[in-house]
């Protein structure tokens, strides 16, 4: 099974959203930040490096949290597994690398962005976070 590490960074109760690039598979739809871990990477380090290798940001083990993990399987690619970290301190302004476009958007907001089945499935538990803090 893969393994998929994703990150709501959260700033002033936005959240940034990454635009995937033309050409790519689900080009066009807005994900959260984050990748596939490679071969004997913990889902952290995998956090850390993609968030490196897409915004150029660099995060602190102890600023990321879990919130979340969901399963999901597509004919395209195995099953997989997607945990979503949440993180509201890191180092450096976030660039798009590999993105189109990024956008920090309001968590009411954020319905109106489509994302990728397995991303929609994560909101409610991140839209439950935000309304707590």
């Amino acid at each position: 099974m893969l393994t998929v590490a994703t990150c709501a960074l959260i700033r002033q109760h936005h959240v940034l959203l990454g635009k995937r690039p033309q050409g790519t598979f689900m080009a066009g739809v807005w994900e959260f930040p984050g990748g596939k871990a490679e071969h004997n990477e913990t889902p952290s380090q995998t956090l850390r490096r993609e968030l490196h290798e897409e915004l150029n940001l660099r995060l602190d083990s102890t600023n990321i949290h879990v919130l979340a993990f969901t399963s999901h399987y597509d004919k395209k690619h195995k099953p997989y597994i997607i945990i979503l970290y949440v993180c509201r301190d890191w180092q450096g302004q976030p660039q798009a690398q590999h993105h189109d476009t990024l956008r920090w958007v309001a968590i009411n907001d954020i319905i109106d962005y489509p994302m990728p089945p397995a991303n929609t499935t994560l909101l409610p538990t991140l839209t439950t976070f935000m309304a707590q803090t």
